[in-house]
């Protein structure tokens, strides 16, 4: 199977949501929009060419990235792309592919932070509480809206 990771910079186009399965794990699902750019042929000049990606996140991470960002914000996003079948609440099957992040930070190139360092669940050990599986989350239902 190929390498599905990538990494996407660009900015949020709305708040993220954020939504918790019966396990109380947090699963929060944001949208990138990132531009590229390409020179008009007829004119000359330089046009930016967006491209948007549904990207989503579970666990800690996820609750940070829900308290962190806003619309707006541009942010550096590292994971793998996976594609999900699901049915719409009209019946019809869908396919959707999106961005399952592993990491998120801020972009410094146009702003600067101010971090805090969030206390870890599960426990006062060294150990970091064992990652929530992808799998919490295949109940999802979706409507037709890709945001």
């Amino acid at each position: 199977m190929a390498d599905t990771s990538i990494t996407i910079i660009g900015n949020i186009t709305k708040d993220p949501e954020v939504r918790f399965a019966q396990s109380g794990t947090a699963l929060t699902s944001f949208s990138v929009a990132v531009n590229k750019s390409k020179k008009n042929k007829d004119t000359g000049e330089w046009e930016n060419e967006p491209h948007f990606f549904d990207c989503v996140s579970i666990g800690d991470m996820a609750e940070n990235i829900a308290n962190s960002f806003g619309k707006g914000n541009r942010v550096i996003v590292h994971g793998e792309l996976q594609q999900r079948h699901y049915q719409a609440q009209d019946g019809t099957e869908k396919t959707k592919v999106e961005l399952f992040a592993n990491e998120v930070g801020a972009s410094v190139r146009w702003a600067t932070l101010d971090i805090q360092r969030t206390e870890r669940k599960g426990g006062g050990g060294s150990a970091p509480a064992p990652a929530p599986k992808k799998s919490d989350f295949d109940d999802r239902v979706y409507d037709d809206s890709p945001f």
